[in-house]
Order: C-alpha cells, then structure tokens, then sequence
C-alpha cells in the first residue's frame, strides 16, 4: 500500500512537472523593437513601435519583452490609455538599468513609455496586447455538436407514459376475508376455497437498516486501511 501511494505522488509530481514544461516552450521571447532596441525610432514616428513592430506579433501570456537601450533612457509600464496617449509618467513600474525583462502575465493590453523629458513625444511608447489562451481554439466545431442533440429530445416522450403504469397495482388491497359459516363450509366441503393471495408482513426498514450497517462497517473498515497504509508510509519515510 505504502509503495502504492508513492507511485500516486510520483505521478502528480511528473505532470506538474510536464505543465511547467508545455508553459516554457510556448513561452517566447521578444527584442522590443528588434534590431532598433529601446530607443527613438526611425524617422521620430510617434506610434512606431505599436503600429510597426508590435502589431504582426500575436503575444501570449507568459511571453517575454527584452527592453534594450542606453543609459539616458528608460521604461515604465503605466497602468491605462489615457496616461500612454498623454506620455503622462505615472508608472506602475520603472527601471533603467539598461537591460530589462518584462513577462506578460496576463491577457490583456499593456502601456510601456520612456520617461525620460521628451522621449515619450518623440515616439518612445509602445502598447502591446496580450491574448487570452481561451479564445485560440475555434468555435465552429463547438457550436455545431450541439445540432444532433435536438433530435434525441423526443425520445423522453415514452418516459412519462410509463409513470401512471404501476399506479393502479400499489394501492390494491385484497377484500377481508369473512370466516365461512358452518352451513357454507359443509356445502363447500367438495371444492376448498381459495385463500386471497398472502400479504408480506416483513418490514422493508428491516433489510433497509442491515444494509445501511453493512455500508457503514465497510467505510470504517476502508479508512481504517487507508490510515494505517499512510501510517506505514510515513514510519518508511522517516526510517
């Protein structure tokens, strides 16, 4: 049992183990502005690195932007539109140490400026959008499975007529039988009469409460393995 429960953790540890590593290979890692890195870009345009860098990027989560530049300039990541539009430096984040990493973490639209004086306006932002995992699989096939399972639904139909079925035989009592008088019973002696049909007088709680008992011992008798199996295991760890 001990050697059991060991195989279990050893495979939830190994698939762990493979998620992490589907996350790392998908996981990919972008130059921010290529060869051109963090700096003005070409011809002063304002909406370069957003328009023509970023925008043939489809970035997932988990991706990677590498922010390369020299020492006069730096990155902030602000946190809406409205402060990226106006190269308004009110960063949820900063650095300038000339080399700096950004994961995306999430699904959804971030905002990067220099914020050094003037190079916001000389274009040196870039707003980049992040995809969500849940919507890359296509919906067609989806939406057409479900066709199928309107023809099914009439099958139900039969289902309630079978309801009212046994009705009419629970509630059937046998008429009480009267004690045969002496003048009938010498006049019947020659054919026995019938007895109605018998009646079971056991009680259904009976059977009800000896299973219930049997399935109570048995759970008992089940987290009394499984405690002792760990016990077990736990003494072997240690030893």
């Amino acid at each position: 049992m001990a050697v059991t429960i060991s195989w279990f953790l050893l495979l939830a540890l190994a698939g762990l183990a493979s998620n992490l590593l589907v996350c790392e290979i998908h996981a990919k890692e972008y130059i921010v502005g290529g060869e051109v890195e963090w700096t003005f870009p070409p011809a002063a345009q304002s909406t370069w690195y957003s328009d023509v860098w970023a925008r043939p990027i489809n970035f997932k989560v988990g991706d990677v932007l590498v922010f390369t530049y020299a020492r006069l300039h730096n990155v902030c990541e602000l946190g809406n539109e409205t402060d990226y539009l106006a190269c308004a430096p009110n960063p949820l984040a900063f650095w300038s140490s000339g080399s700096t990493r950004v994961t995306l973490s999430k699904a959804g639209a971030y905002y990067f400026i220099c914020g050094s004086l003037g190079h916001c306006d000389l274009g040196m932002k870039l707003k980049v959008t992040v995809e969500s995992d849940a919507v890359i699989p296509s919906p067609s096939p989806a939406a057409a499975s479900p066709a199928p399972a309107s023809s099914h639904v009439p099958t139900a139909a039969p289902v309630q007529q079978l309801a009212p079925a046994p009705t009419p035989h629970v509630f059937n009592t046998p008429p009480p039988v009267q004690a045969p008088t002496s003048t009938s019973a010498a006049t019947n002696s020659g054919s026995p009469e019938q007895s109605p049909p018998a009646i079971s007088c056991s009680s259904p709680s009976a059977d009800a409460t000896a299973h219930q008992s049997v399935t109570i011992m048995l759970t008992l008798f089940a987290s009394s393995l499984v405690l002792y199996s760990c016990s077990q295991y736990a003494a072997a760890a240690k030893s």
